[in-house]
């Protein structure tokens, strides 16, 4: 049956005093034969638990559905293993509802803040204080996008924690407002493929839908949502009064949406795994190492994106020059652009 959250069910959940003394009072329900107020009771103060500190705990596990307690002389205690993941799911549900609230919550906490600490918010801009505040409004963007949204990442801390998270969340793929599949193309700085399991990271993105390209020298972040809204992100220059800002500003979003447009433009596509050369002759692999080096990927950051040695890596280069007949990087760069390996 599901709970149904109380006052009193909140603020004991926020207690941690007394989240302790109900995990202690269901130890000894569990682990005492047919146990009753009393037994538990005289079990309670060997541990420091008067008898109102296990009425207190008894009825917040009561209300969890975890024990029975409606008679004091035999408690009913049911399998933890059935008790627990239902109150578990209740709890899901209840966080799940909290998020949904969230963004509203946050905006009036923001507009408060501006009038109190003198930010005025003007029309179609809001500072972004704290790494908090930057996800917020990532979500909100990419909740209210409709038709397209353009990115273009530097390697800040929000850049690494992205990365940082596990594969299946990258798999999963960005839904419009409408329910259908939201396009997402994103210019990366190469610097991420300095991040462990990067490569995979960007393949899972592409997986689910994202198109990726690796370009060097990204200044700052930029997501740009239909057009209509701008995230730009400057943390990894050290905290200020503001790590970035959210714009509605019709003719900066535009400016902004210019730029990364450029950025996406200049920079170097990843291959989709199994996907063959554009021309016979090069391997798939040869292929990611071309368009990681057009990118401008050192040879160390190359093999360790692609689990070889950089003497390996050198030696691929070398089949990757003769191929193409160049004699140098840049050179190799211009003639793979003209044959659309990068």
């Amino acid at each position: 049956m599901p709970l149904e959250p109380t006052p009193e069910g909140f603020e004991h959940l926020s207690d941690q005093v007394m989240e302790r003394q109900v995990t202690i009072v269901y130890g000894l329900a569990v682990h005492t034969p047919n146990p009753s107020r009393d037994r538990i009771v005289a079990g309670a103060e060997a541990l420091g638990l008067d008898a109102a500190a296990v009425d207190r705990a008894a009825g917040i596990l009561h209300w969890r559905g975890l024990i029975d307690c409606g008679d004091a002389q035999a408690w009913r205690v049911p399998s933890p293993a059935a008790t627990i993941p239902s109150y578990a799911a209740n709890l899901e549900a209840l966080a799940r509802d909290a998020r949904t609230r969230m963004q509203e919550l946050e905006q009036s906490y923001r507009d408060a803040r501006a009038l109190t600490q003198g930010h005025i918010e003007t029309e179609g801009e809001r500072p972004l204080f704290t790494q908090h505040d930057i996800g917020v409004a990532t979500d909100e963007l990419m909740r209210t996008a409709a038709t397209e949204v353009l990115c273009m990442r530097a390697t800040t801390p929000r850049t690494e924690a992205l990365f940082a998270a596990p594969l299946y969340a990258h798999s999963a793929k960005s839904l419009n407002t409408a329910g259908n599949p939201l396009p997402i193309r994103t210019a990366y700085d190469t610097g991420v493929l300095d991040y462990n399991g990067s490569l995979d990271v960007l393949r899972s993105r592409m997986t689910a839908g994202e198109e990726v390209r690796l370009i060097s020298g990204v200044p700052f972040t930029v997501i740009v949502g239909d057009a209509d809204i701008a995230l730009v992100e400057a943390s990894q220059f050290g905290e200020s009064d503001a790590m970035g800002v959210l714009l509605r500003a019709k003719p900066l979003v535009a400016a902004f949406a210019r730029l990364v447009e450029t950025y996406w433009q200049w920079g170097s596509p990843l291959p989709r795994s199994g996907t063959p050369s554009a021309t016979a002759g090069l391997e798939e692999r040869d292929v990611v190492i071309l368009r990681l080096m057009a990118a401008g990927a050192a040879d160390a950051t190359i093999a360790r994106q692609t689990g070889v040695s950089v003497r390996t890596i050198e030696r691929r280069m070398s089949v990757i020059f003769a191929f193409l007949g160049a004699s140098s990087r840049f050179e190799a760069g211009v003639l793979a652009a003209r044959l659309e390996l990068v």
